[in-house]
C-alpha cells in the first residue's frame, strides 16, 4: 500500500488553494513563514518519494518531479504519472514534449510544428 502524509498544521483544499484575493491571479498561496515551511517540507518529502502522481500543468508538481528525477535517476520504471496529459511521466524528455504539446493546444507553449 501506500502511506499518504500531510504536512502538520497545514490547511488543504479540495483541487488546490483558492484565490484569495481578486488582485492575484490563481493559485497565489499564502507566503508567511508557516506557509513556507510547509511548502520546503512538502517538496523535500515528495522529492524523495519512490512513486509521483500529480498534474504537470502545477508548477509545484514539475519542481519536485525534477527534483525527484535527479535524486533516483530517471532510468526507473513506473514512477510517475501525470494527470494533466494523463500519461506515465518516467522519462523526462518524452515528458517535456507532451506537456508542451498539451499546453500547445490552448497556443501557450511553442513547438516546432
Amino acid at each position: 500500500g501506500y502511506n499518504t502524509t500531510w504536512t502538520r498544521n497545514e490547511q488543504r483544499w479540495s483541487g488546490g488553494s483558492p484565490q484569495t484575493a481578486p488582485a492575484y491571479a490563481p493559485g497565489h498561496h499564502d507566503n508567511n513563514a508557516a506557509a513556507n515551511a510547509a511548502v520546503l517540507a512538502d517538496i523535500a518529502a515528495l522529492a524523495h518519494s519512490s512513486v509521483l502522481v500529480g498534474s504537470f500543468n502545477s508548477n509545484f508538481f514539475r519542481v519536485v518531479w525534477l527534483l525527484n528525477a535527479g535524486l533516483h535517476g530517471s532510468t526507473r520504471q513506473s514512477w510517475c504519472f501525470d494527470l494533466f496529459v494523463k500519461a506515465i511521466c518516467d522519462d523526462t524528455n518524452k515528458q517535456i514534449l507532451a506537456f508542451c504539446r498539451e499546453r500547445a493546444k490552448k497556443s501557450a507553449c511553442d513547438l516546432p510544428r
